[in-house]
């Protein structure tokens, strides 16, 4: 923290790989190397700034800077890239610290860039998905424009900005879906998001509003 606080400038660290990758909630993010491993650092003096739905609003330059046609690269409600059929091709992990007249923006992205082992069939890397043989470096260089942009239009604009770009690209739009939050499991179709980035689903006893969550199934079109 206090590296970032020296500077004004962005910073991004890339790591080769990571023994032990976190995920939302304390799960494991497998990172052999060969992924892209990186974390922004940004500094604001505006204590004040709400972050709702900032991973979204990141995960949508994230699918615009990688140019992989979106019927192929969707986002998954809050902050996983994923194929057209639901396999994860990435993730994004938000810190924010408020400090007493700042803001430290810690944004987290793990992307699987080469082929994944055939024994996780729930993956899928940007060579398989598009065919793009991408490096660490080159992913860099493709996505640090968008990141950064993103921060700073956030700041003024909030998610709001981004949420009618981030619902062309998600994925399980107008199906059922079952989401654990707070302890509850919730049934309904998702039908929208928040402004704040919550996830709103259309349940029998009417529409749900979840701030955070954890999806545990999502129902086939014609289910």
């Amino acid at each position: 923290e206090e590296k970032v606080m020296a500077t004004s400038s962005p910073l991004l660290i890339l790591a080769k790989k990571q023994s032990s990758g976190r995920g939302r909630q304390g799960r494991v993010w497998e990172s052999p190397e060969g992924g892209f491993y990186g974390t922004y650092a940004f500094t604001t003096n505006s204590a004040s700034t709400s972050f709702g739905g900032f991973s979204l609003a990141v995960g949508l330059s994230l699918v615009r800077s990688l140019g992989i046609d979106v019927d192929l690269l969707k986002l998954k409600w809050p902050n996983d890239l994923v194929s057209h059929d639901g396999r994860k091709l990435g993730g994004i992990l938000i810190d924010v610290k408020h400090k007493s007249n700042s803001t430290i923006a810690l944004i987290g992205i793990g992307i699987n860039l080469l082929k994944i082992s055939t024994k996780n069939i729930d993956a899928i890397s940007v060579e398989e998905l598009s065919g793009k043989l991408l490096t660490p470096i080159r992913t860099a260089m493709m996505l640090s424009d968008g990141v950064f942009e993103t921060f700073n239009i956030f700041l003024e604009k909030e998610f709001s900005f981004f949420k009618a770009g981030w619902l062309k690209c998600s994925y399980g739009y107008n199906r059922r879906f079952v989401v654990e939050s707070g302890g509850d499991c919730v049934d309904g179709l998702f039908r929208d998001i928040g402004n704040d980035g919550s996830l709103v689903l259309e349940t029998r006893e009417g529409p749900r509003v979840l701030a955070s969550g954890h999806i545990k199934r999502i129902y086939a079109a014609d289910d």
